[in-house]
């Protein structure tokens, strides 16, 4: 804060905490140098910040270590380009100069691959197709890792230059070479990041519930391989009404009628509460006692996800529809509370 010729002021006298007074001078020094152990985040944010400050600032990075400075200013610089902003000198020092901003109406931002893999996963339980703007990082390990998991499950995974779309025919009466799901298919990558770990895993109960039997796990990706990834998947699988035991996925013995609650889980993070949502979506009245892993990042996903219609390919209830006559939508919907 002194950098900005700022403080932060206690108003209790000798306390450590909160209320306190964030107090400025009203002028910003230059030049800012900024510090070594300033976080990525915080770093990105620096560098975008002076676009509406409307004064003359001065960034020194000298200080940075190369890495972190040098993908920082990879990430913001098409920023500054398309906003129309005045940057000069993109080494040591950045020089701001105030100018009126002219940022595009839809800016192309980079996606994250795996919160992306997830969502565009959905199409694999419900069919149809969906697309997401943004730019899909394809030199990133994690983007190509969920690329195999898509062609694995039958999703037709399309990259444009600034969307990406995955499709998925489930009734084959519409769309047709639309790939149908192909769980034998060999995996060109030999491993998963932690962060799919949870969707590979969401994926395989599907598969088992589409062919009655699921290859060996941990043959195919190495996932899950230590002792607590197995307890975790082996608990994740349960509340599915699935069993998981030396590598193999089965249906639980015990398990329930579709519609039977399952105790409230507290998952581990983001990508297992996403793909906790993704198991609801085979038949299960599942709860989550920690919604908030995701909305934290994606404040709509729940809202959009409840009003999902209910996937008819994974539960064999297609042809039970089509006896009926019914064409009425069935909502699947996991509780947040």
């Amino acid at each position: 804060l002194p950098l900005f010729g700022a403080r932060w002021a206690r108003v209790v006298p000798h306390s450590n905490g909160l209320p306190a007074n964030l107090e400025s001078a009203g002028e910003i020094p230059p030049p800012i140098l900024i510090p070594a152990e300033l976080p990525e985040e915080a770093l990105s944010a620096l560098l975008l910040a002076p676009l509406v400050w409307n004064v003359p600032v001065v960034l020194d990075r000298s200080a940075l270590p190369a890495a972190p400075a040098t993908a920082a200013l990879a990430e913001v610089r098409p920023l500054h380009r398309d906003s129309g902003a005045e940057v000069d000198g993109y080494g040591p020092r950045l020089t701001y100069t105030p100018s009126p901003l002219t940022p595009p109406e839809a800016p192309a931002l980079p996606l994250d691959p795996a919160l992306s893999a997830y969502l565009l996963a959905i199409i694999a339980f419900t069919g149809g197709s969906l697309e997401m703007k943004g730019i899909w990082p394809s030199d990133m390990p994690e983007a190509a890792e969920a690329a195999q998991l898509f062609a694995w499950s039958g999703i037709d995974f399309i990259v444009s230059e600034n969307s990406v779309t995955a499709r998925k025919n489930c009734s084959d009466t519409e769309a047709k070479g639309l790939s149908q799901p192909d769980f034998s298919l060999p995996m060109q990558c030999d491993a998963v990041s932690p962060s799919l770990g949870p969707l590979f895993l969401a994926l395989s109960a599907l598969c088992l519930k589409t062919n009655g039997e699921s290859p060996p796990l941990n043959s195919l990706l190495g996932y899950p391989e230590s002792e607590s990834e197995i307890a975790l998947a082996a608990e994740f699988f349960d509340r599915l009404g699935l069993c998981y035991e030396d590598g193999r996925l089965s249906v639980a013995a015990s398990d329930g009628p579709a519609g039977a609650k399952v105790p409230s889980w507290t998952s581990p993070g983001t990508h297992w509460s996403l793909a906790y949502a993704l198991g609801a979506l085979l038949g299960r009245r599942l709860e989550l006692a920690n919604p908030a892993t995701v909305s934290a990042h994606m404040p709509l996903f729940w809202a959009g996800y409840n009003s999902l219609p209910k996937a008819t390919d994974v539960a064999g209830t297609a042809k039970k529809k089509e006896e009926s006559g019914s064409g009425k939508a069935t909502r699947r919907r996991i509780i947040t509370g």
